[in-house]
């Protein structure tokens, strides 16, 4: 029974039991039958590995044409010529009807760039630029056309679009999506237009932008999140347009950002404390605005800047010990066209002279200018001795030596008067613990007790039960 049991598996061993009750003839059948069970179980494997694996790779086919189709991206290598050359079309069904490709390095090719010299349409409508090997083309220029409206998915299947330009239009608003195909995008021109409010996330598919450009438009309003996942945008330009104010936080998410323009907008101050992560800044610009105060808090800091102009706004002073601080790389400042008195104006130069920072001279030679800079006469005042000689020392030692002194000696003195206390605080308070511990033991059993103790030591002890001492008191 034990020989025939291990012909089965483990888990049929029970089985043995009801073929040692068999006949031969039965044990006969049985084992006929087995064998093309067998035959069949010994077949099925293969089958269900054949039929797996044909299922998985028609899947894996399905989602691969799913994909390329919905993100043409994957399957097209966009190639950047080195000599550009655009391609001029008169008409947008001319430019539709193309059939010439627009890749680099294919048979036929006249360049990558194109421009529409007459659109007729003033409203770009979803998959307008579809058109034969449209997902090579570099550049799109599309200036002056009348354009009013941008549909979402006007862009689509511009994958390999690098520079899109759509100055000197008419175009009011930005949609959310209106830029999602565009991938992979540097450069944006949006200048002379009529934008009046940037919506957050308008740019938020633009990961690649470098430049933006957003000047002469009518924005006034920019919300929060406006910039947000522009972190590789390096230019970013908003002269010309109606800002009087830059919420906190609104140009955080520009860590890369080299340039940015704010000329000729209505910003009456600058709270520069709020513009976070401005680290690599080069050059800021806010000529031409209502700035009467440039504040530099105590939080924030430009430490790659280099160029800051202030030229043309109604700044009566220039704090350049504050901004020396805050932008300790700055090397070029432009402050013309600020009504600012001579002397302070005087001042201001000297410091600049003294810390090395260089300023753009002015071009007035008039009497009432210093080194080309407009400045208004100074009108004698009454003034009280002490403020006298304030005055004359800044004109003999410059701005920034005066207060450093004046603030090392200010620190030294608080210095000097913080260890004087500090030394009479520990005094006094190892006096008045002495004296509350002198008091606790006089006032306590325990002092008593001790003086007892030591009183009844001094004292000789005399045994009753020695005999001597006995005999020596009865005597």
């Amino acid at each position: 029974m034990a020989e025939i049991a291990t012909n089965f598996p483990p888990q049929t061993y029970s089985s043995s039991f009801f073929l040692n009750s068999l006949t031969d003839e039965e044990k006969s059948a049985v084992g006929d039958g087995n064998d093309a069970a067998t035959k069949r179980t010994d077949n099925a494997p293969l089958l269900d590995c054949f039929i797996s694996t044909m299922s998985r790779s028609l899947l894996f086919l399905t989602c691969a044409v799913f994909i390329l189709h919905l993100h043409p991206t994957q399957a097209t290598e966009c190639v950047i010529p080195h000599e550009p050359k655009t391609r001029v079309f008169d008409t947008l069904v001319q430019y539709q009807a193309n059939t010439v490709p627009f890749a680099f390095g294919k048979v036929g090719w006249q360049g990558s760039n194109v421009e529409i010299e007459n659109l007729t349409t003033k409203k770009l409508e979803k998959n307008l630029f579809v058109t034969d090997d449209s997902s090579s083309i570099i550049a799109l220029k599309l200036s002056d056309k009348g354009v009013v409206q941008v549909d979402d998915g006007a862009f689509y299947n511009l994958i390999c679009l690098h520079e899109l330009v759509l100055d000197r239009n008419n175009i009011t608003a930005l949609t959310k999506g209106v830029f999602d195909d565009l991938v992979k995008l540097e450069k944006l021109d949006l200048s002379d237009n009529q934008l009046k409010v940037l919506k957050s996330r308008v740019f938020g598919s633009l990961h690649n932008l470098k430049s933006l450009d957003l000047g002469k438009n009518r924005v006034k309003t920019i919300e929060g999140q406006a910039f947000v996942n522009l972190t590789s945008l390096e230019y970013l330009n908003l002269e010309s347009n109606l800002i009087a104010e830059i919420s906190p936080d609104v140009l955080r998410p520009l860590t890369s950002l080299q340039v940015l323009i704010l000329d000729r907008n209505q910003l009456p101050t600058v709270q520069v404390e709020q513009w976070n992560g401005l680290d690599k800044l080069l050059n800021l610009s806010l000529t031409n605005n209502r700035l009467n105060g440039f504040y530099s808090g105590y939080n924030f800091s430009f430490p790659s800047l280099k160029s800051l102009n202030v030229s043309g706004n109604t700044l009566s002073g220039v704090n350049i010990y504050s901004m020396k601080k805050h932008m300790p790389r700055l090397e070029l400042i432009d402050f013309n066209g600020n009504p600012m008195l001579c002397d302070e104006l005087q001042v201001t130069i000297g410091f600049l002279n003294h810390s090395g920072v260089k300023f753009v001279p002015g071009n007035n030679h008039s009497s009432a200018s210093i080194q080309g800079i407009p400045c208004e006469a100074h009108v004698p005042m009454a003034r009280p001795p002490i403020m006298t000689k304030v005055l004359d020392v800044v004109d003999k030692q410059y701005l920034e030596q005066y207060v450093d002194k004046k603030i090392r000696d200010k620190m030294d003195d608080v210095h000097s008067s913080m260890v004087s206390l500090q030394i009479v605080v520990v005094i006094v308070f190892v006096v008045v613990v002495l004296f509350l511990i002198f008091q606790v033991l006089t006032r306590t059993n325990w002092c008593r007790a001790a003086m007892q103790e030591i009183r009844v030591g001094d004292e000789p002890h005399i045994d009753n039960e020695d005999p001597e001492n006995l005999t020596l008191l009865g005597r």
